[in-house]
C-alpha cells in the first residue's frame, strides 16, 4: 500500500474516533440540562415552604364625610394573609393632618398575635376643627414577627381621603340628594337647580304675562261691548 493510502486512512479513522467521542460528550451534555432544576426554582421552592405571616393594613372612616365641629372615626383593620401567625404586632397611626384632634382612644396599638386568615381592628375618633375640602390621611405603619425566627417585617396602608364639609355644605348635599330623587335624578348638582329655577322662572312669566294680557283684552272688550250698548240705547 502506498505511503499516501496510509496517510489517508490514518485520517479517516482519526476523524471518525473524535466525531465519536464528540457526540457522547453532547449527548451527556444533554442529559445534565434536562435534569437540572430552571434557575430560581430550587429557591422557590423552599421559599414557599416557609410558614411566613404576610399581614395586610387597610386604613378607612366609618363617616362618608368629615363635618366641621363634629367627630370623625379612623378605622384600622389587619389582616393576615399568610401561612402563619404574626407575632408582636404593633401598630402605629401617622399624625392627623393639621385641623383634627384626638377626642378620643389612641392612634397606636398592640397584638400578641395575629392567626393565619384573622384580623384585628382599632379605631379612634377626631374632632374636625376647620373644613378644608378633599384632605389626605398619611398611611399607618404595622411592624411584626413574620415567622418562627422573629424575623421583623414591615408594612404599611395606602393613603386615605375624606371629604371636609362645613355644616352648611352638609345640609346642601343632603337636600341635593333628596332633590336628584324627587328629580327622578334629572337635577343632581346646584347648577343643575338653578338652571332649572332659572326656566321656571322665565315659563312663570310667559304665563303670567300671557294672563295679564288676556286680562287686558277682556277688559278693553268689555268697555267696548259697554259702549256699544249705551250707543244703541241712546240711539233708541
Amino acid at each position: 500500500m502506498a505511503r499516501w493510502q496510509l496517510v489517508l486512512l490514518f485520517g479517516l479513522v482519526l476523524s471518525a474516533s473524535l466525531h465519536r467521542v464528540a457526540s457522547e460528550e453532547a449527548a451527556d451534555a444533554d442529559v445534565d440540562v434536562e435534569d437540572a432544576p430552571a434557575s430560581g426554582e430550587a429557591e422557590d421552592e423552599d421559599y414557599a415552604d416557609t410558614e411566613r405571616a404576610h399581614l395586610i393594613v387597610r386604613k378607612w372612616f366609618k363617616e362618608d364625610q368629615a363635618v366641621q365641629g363634629r367627630n370623625l372615626t379612623v378605622n384600622l383593620e389587619v389582616y393576615n394573609a399568610g401561612n402563619a401567625a404574626a407575632s408582636d404586632v404593633k401598630l402605629t397611626d401617622s399624625k392627623a393632618p393639621e385641623g383634627f384632634t384626638i377626642a378620643d382612644g389612641l392612634t397606636d396599638a398592640s397584638f400578641a398575635k395575629i392567626d393565619v386568615g384573622s384580623k384585628v381592628q382599632h379605631s379612634y375618633v377626631l374632632s374636625v376643627a376647620t373644613a378644608t375640602d378633599m384632605q389626605a390621611f398619611e398611611p399607618a405603619r404595622v411592624s411584626y414577627a413574620a415567622d418562627a425566627d422573629g424575623e421583623q417585617q414591615l408594612t404599611v396602608s395606602t393613603v386615605a381621603y375624606v371629604e371636609v364639609l362645613t355644616p352648611t355644605q352638609q345640609l346642601q348635599n343632603h337636600l341635593l340628594t333628596g332633590g336628584k330623587y324627587v328629580s327622578l335624578g334629572m337635577l343632581r348638582t346646584g347648577r343643575d337647580w338653578i338652571t332649572a329655577s332659572a326656566l321656571l322662572a322665565v315659563l312663570a312669566a310667559l304665563l303670567g304675562g300671557n294672563s295679564a294680557y288676556k286680562s287686558v283684552t277682556t277688559a278693553r272688550t268689555n268697555v267696548r261691548r259697554k259702549k256699544a250698548l249705551a250707543s244703541l240705547e241712546k240711539d233708541e
